[in-house]
C-alpha cells in the first residue's frame, strides 16, 4: 500500500492517481496535514471503512476520496 501526506492547502487541489481505491484522513491535534493511503483494490478499501463503522466514530477514520462510495 502506498502512503503519503500533503499539507491541507495541497490537499484541496490534489487528484490521486487511483481515486477509486484511495482513502484519506486528517492529522491529529495541531497536525493539519492530510494523510493518504492507496489500497491494492476497491474491496480492500471498502472493507477497511466497513470495519471502522462497526466501532465508535473517530476523527482518525479513513474516508474514501470518492464520496459516492457506499459500503452496502
Amino acid at each position: 500500500m502506498k502512503k503519503y501526506r500533503l499539507s491541507f492547502a495541497a490537499h484541496t487541489e490534489h487528484k490521486p492517481e487511483h481515486p477509486e481505491r484511495t482513502g484519506y484522513r486528517h492529522g491529529r491535534g495541531m497536525d493539519f496535514d492530510v494523510y493518504y493511503q492507496v489500497w491494492p483494490n476497491r474491496p480492500a478499501l471498502l472493507a477497511t471503512i466497513h470495519m471502522q463503522e462497526k466501532r465508535a466514530p473517530s476523527s482518525l477514520d479513513w474516508k474514501p476520496w470518492i464520496k459516492e462510495f457506499s459500503c452496502d
